[in-house]
């Protein structure tokens, strides 16, 4: 929020807040796109009371719209309270050669949560389970190192963790953030960049996952390999510093490119240094070319290589296979379903068929010999009648 505006709302919630009020001016870091623009904030204060009227003179009707709008009222201030405090209390109990951790808390000093808290203190009074799960959270024990406890009860409990989900395109930005890399103003160039050089591809899903390709797994494994610098965090972060400093004039960005030289005296081609390449077996070759086939698929530059090299035949594979599958098992319900068109009919088929024909002296379909889902209609539809 701007200087301006904080000054404006510690003149004006500061007297009614009295000890609740705390002035405070977030900062996100140069790498935040938070810097780029002001937070959703009300235009001007204004008291509890007078919130109704606000919102009937803008003519904010709509139930979702005026709780939207009291809750940026309300974190708007509470974003300039004192921070809660709480007395937490950590508690290791040993059974056996087991050691179990429990931990309490109690709310010491409310802060800001008591700015707009009295309503909902009274809700959570009317509900008794919550009422009590609080109590015994908020609970102190008075205890010393070696008292004895006895043991009431004992819950086995199975906690499933989930592996790591990958990376989604929403994600990327929020990674790059956290870790302190890059800039706003070129965040949005990161992941095309990578798509067109084919390091990874994006799902089309709703989901929008981020998987790196073969190519890009090879690139960051020489450079990890032989030069583990040039994708090192840190390094990347000092580099972001170097060029602030070059573009407020306290450094040179002569000096910047000589230690950069003087690192990597040894990188005038990118060869790959592991193990020697193996040719792609024949079985290998005809699964590609089989799938390349029957999905229809025009061959990348990624996997331009796949006869030479077992390795990009491999992750043609791993990238290609499940889709092949679905489409072979969706192929062969397609066969099956249409498989009567062409196998002929049978003897007593077409006897009956021609029996039928003269029967309701009708003409007999043309092919009806030659395909049992022919013949197999026609005796449905007059054999009935």
């Amino acid at each position: 929020m701007s200087v301006e505006f904080l000054d404006e709302t510690e003149s004006f919630y500061a007297p009614i807040y009295k000890d609740l009020y705390l002035k405070r001016e977030y900062k996100d870091g140069k790498q935040s796109q938070a810097e780029a623009h002001e937070a959703i904030r009300i235009t001007h204060p204004h008291t509890t009371e007078d919130l109704e009227s606000i919102v009937y003179n803008a003519n904010i009707t709509n139930q979702d719209a005026l709780k939207l709008y009291q809750l940026i009222f309300e974190r708007t201030i509470e974003s300039q309270g004192k921070n809660a405090i709480y007395d937490k209390q950590d508690l290791l109990f040993k059974i056996k050669n087991e050691y179990f951790k429990c931990s309490v808390k109690g709310l010491k000093s409310a802060g800001f949560l008591a700015m707009f808290s009295k309503k909902e203190l009274e809700n959570d009074e009317s509900n008794d389970d919550k009422d009590n799960k609080e109590k015994e959270q908020n609970a102190q024990f008075n205890l010393k190192i070696d008292d004895v406890l006895s043991l009431n009860d004992l819950v086995l409990a199975t906690i499933k963790r989930n592996a790591p989900s990958a990376y989604k395109e929403a994600d990327f930005v929020k990674l790059l953030e956290n870790k302190g890399i890059g800039r706003p103003s070129t965040y949005a160039s990161y992941l095309p960049t990578l798509v067109k050089r084919e390091y990874i591809s994006i799902s089309q899903d709703k989901k929008h996952i981020i998987t790196p390709t073969h190519k890009g797994k090879r690139v960051v494994e020489v450079f990890e390999n032989a030069y583990q610098f040039i994708i090192d965090l840190t390094y990347t972060k000092q580099m972001e510093e170097v060029l602030d400093e070059i573009v407020e004039n306290k450094s040179s960005y002569v000096d910047f490119i000589s230690n950069l030289n003087s690192k990597c005296p040894k990188i005038e081609k990118l060869e790959r240094n592991d193990d020697e390449i193996k040719p792609s077996s024949e079985g290998q070759i005809t699964y590609i070319e089989n799938i390349l086939r029957d999905l229809q698929l025009n061959l990348s530059e990624e996997f331009k290589n796949y006869k030479e090299d077992n390795r990009v035949a491999k992750a043609f594979l791993d990238r290609y296979i499940k889709e092949h599958e679905f489409f072979k098992k969706n192929n062969k319900k397609a066969s099956s379903s249409n498989n009567d068109e062409n196998r002929p009919a049978t003897p007593k088929q077409i006897s009956f068929a021609e029996m039928l024909a003269k029967k309701h002296n009708v003409k007999l379909p043309k092919g009806f010999k030659y395909s049992m889902k022919v013949c197999g209609d026609f005796i449905n539809e007059y054999h009935k009648k």
